[in-house]
């Protein structure tokens, strides 16, 4: 983009000839951006205009606020009066770039200054007027604000009293007082209003009867007298839920009247009263207690003698302390109050099984206001199980783990859990596996009810005790003339005997015993049995008398060799060995037939020969010499 100047186009020619065609001027104008300021003042003539933010050109501008009449240099106007201005910039190289910014720029200045005047109208006030009834308002125009007040009553300056509106104290005497004010702009232009005559009259004798405090949605009755006035008298009652705001109440012309007590809270009431030209008035001050609530908790279910159901009454509005009546399935009534706090807690007694209501019927509060209510809970008290011990077996054998208990539920509602305190512990109907002793069955029910019964396992008071009473030894190894006999004690009679001989024994008392231990078993009537041992020695170790030597030479003396008491050893026997030591003889056992000095039917030489004798039944053999003789 070129600027404003002096531009020459050229042709250049074959052969170096350049011919100039023409010469032509083009370029832009300046652009700017105006601010103005207004008067601050009536009359002060101190209004601004400034061009700034200037583009193209050639950077030297000179400026005109009168449409081009004049102009300069400098680009802010100062000292300006109220008007409308036509503002110019050009190039001031190149006047003929001249560009209007705005032609019709406005300067102003605030509009004349009035005090305004108090809106009120004259006024008629009682002699016992109450402040804040009655206000005085000014509304200044024009100026420049913030406006600063100043009233005067009596021509003299109310201390404090700076504010646009002012509330007439209380006068103490009747008269006239003039009230007016000073108001001056922030210019410092002044304005005084005109005067506001306020006329205090000596009053009406105005009492009101039936203000105080109220429970809610009661009735009440306000009634206003008057006395010291004669004439005519009207009245106007007028509202009031701040004692700022008042509102008149349509319809509310006479010296009574009735406010409704529907919405808690202070509520403020006037009564103007008019009386030739002067107007009166009188406050009464309602306090309307909100009604007392209350709403109810508690368990809504209990087994029968358990722990009571706890309902718990708590007030939800009103005043606290309260007394709360109620009745459970509508029968009598009784009350409670709260001793600390907003609410009450009742144990319902669960001594009946069933469904039972718990009613709240009435709530009264601190205030003495009560409110029917019909607020209720239902309660159901289960009916409880009954464990029922259907089988008991009693342990057999003292100190055994036979005990067996089996139980049953009766009432309450099904599925039902047991839990015996045996150790284990066990959960089932039938519990085995028993010492003697005291055992405790908990059951609960579907519904969480519970209930216990102690069993007893009993056993015989001892255990089998066998004792040895009496025993005979037999005299000698074979002999079986012993004798045992066992006592018994413990356990439970009738007892059986089981003795281990040949054959078997079945009393307290064997006998027929030979040498040796006995087993015997006692049982008694419950099968439990213990087993014992008695052992039959010989008093002798041997007791046979054996010849040192036979003659079996046919005389028929001493033929064989006879061994007295062998009779005794019914298993016994007996061999011969010559001094070589080689047998010569042997016996049956019981040695049936004697030894006949014969080996082989041949008769042996007259020698000495050794014997072995071999008692039987355990007992030593038996090792010694007989001579053979003719």
């Amino acid at each position: 983009m070129k600027t404003w100047g002096k531009y020459i186009r050229r042709i250049f020619l074959t052969g170096g000839f350049c011919i100039v065609l023409y010469a032509e001027l083009f370029g832009q104008c300046v652009t700017a951006v105006v601010y103005s300021t207004d008067i601050t003042c009536s009359k002060a003539n101190d209004g601004i205009i400034i061009i700034s933010n200037e583009h193209g050109g050639s950077g030297v501008n000179e400026y005109s606020i009168d449409g081009g009449k004049t102009w300069q240099r400098y680009n802010t106007f100062t000292g300006l009066g109220p008007g409308i201005y036509d503002v110019k910039i050009r190039d001031a190289a190149t006047p003929a770039c001249l560009v209007t910014l705005d032609p019709a720029r406005s300067v102003s200045e605030p509009d004349p200054f009035q005090p305004g005047e108090i809106d009120s109208e004259p006024v008629n006030a009682c002699f016992n007027y109450n402040p804040g009834r009655i206000t005085f308002t000014i509304l200044p125009e024009g100026g420049r604000q913030p406006y600063s007040f100043q009233w005067y009553l009596n021509g003299n300056a109310i201390d404090g009293e700076t504010g646009n509106s002012i509330e007439p104290e209380e006068l103490k005497s009747p008269g006239q007082y003039i009230y007016h004010c000073k108001v001056t702009e922030a210019c410092g232009l002044s304005g005084i209003t005109s005067s506001k005559i306020f006329t205090v009259h000596e009053g009406m004798d105005i009492t009101i009867t039936g203000e105080g405090r109220y429970c809610q949605n009661t009735s009440v009755n306000l009634s206003a007298e008057v006395g010291g006035v004669s004439g005519t008298i009207s009245y106007q009652w007028q509202r009031s839920s701040d004692n700022s705001v008042w509102q008149e109440i349509e319809g509310a012309n006479s010296s009574d009247y009735n406010p409704t007590t529907s919405e808690p809270g202070e509520i403020y009431y006037r009564i103007n009263i008019i009386s030739a030209g002067t107007v009166c008035n009188k406050d009464a001050i309602i306090l309307i207690d909100p009604l007392p609530d209350a709403v109810v908790s508690g368990t809504g279910s209990a087994c029968r003698n358990d722990p009571s159901p706890i309902i718990t009454i708590a007030g939800t509005s009103g005043t606290a302390p309260y007394d709360f009546t109620y009745n459970i399935n509508g029968e009598g009534s009784e009350t409670i109050s709260t001793i600390s706090g907003n609410s009450s807690k009742i144990d319902i007694s669960s001594e009946r099984s069933g469904t039972m209501r718990f009613n709240l019927t009435r709530v009264s509060d601190a205030n003495g206001c009560s409110h029917e209510l019909n607020r209720f809970i239902d309660l159901e008290i289960y009916a409880l199980p009954e464990a029922i011990i259907t089988g008991i077996t009693d342990v057999n054998c003292y100190g055994d783990s036979t005990g067996k208990v089996t139980a049953t539920v009766s009432g309450g509602r099904a599925p039902y859990t047991f839990l015996w305190d045996t150790d284990p512990m066990q959960e089932t109907p039938e519990v085995s596996g028993l010492k003697a002793g005291i055992y405790n069955l908990f059951i609960k029910d579907a519904n969480g009810c519970r209930d216990s019964v102690q069993v007893s396992i009993n056993q015989p008071d001892a255990g089998l005790h066998l004792l040895v009473s009496d025993k005979e030894d037999v005299n000698c190894p074979g002999d079986y003339s012993g004798m045992a006999t066992v006592s018994v004690s413990g356990g439970t009679t009738p007892y059986s005997y089981l003795w281990d001989t040949y054959p078997v024994q079945s009393d307290a008392t064997a006998t027929g015993l030979g040498i040796g231990p006995y087993n015997v078993t006692v049982t008694d009537f419950n099968s439990c049995s213990v087993t014992g041992q008695v052992t039959i020695v010989p008093v002798h170790d041997f007791c046979l008398l054996v010849p040192e030597a036979f003659s079996p030479n046919g005389d028929g003396i001493n033929d064989v060799w006879y061994i007295r008491d062998i009779s005794f050893y019914p298993d016994i026997v007996i061999t011969i060995y010559n001094r070589w030591n080689q047998m010569v003889w042997r016996s049956d056992r019981g040695y049936p037939e004697p030894w006949d000095g014969r080996s082989n039917d041949l008769q042996l030489a007259v020698d000495s020969y050794h014997y072995v004798i071999e008692p039987g039944r355990g007992a030593k053999p038996v090792i010694g010499c007989v001579t053979v003789v003719r």
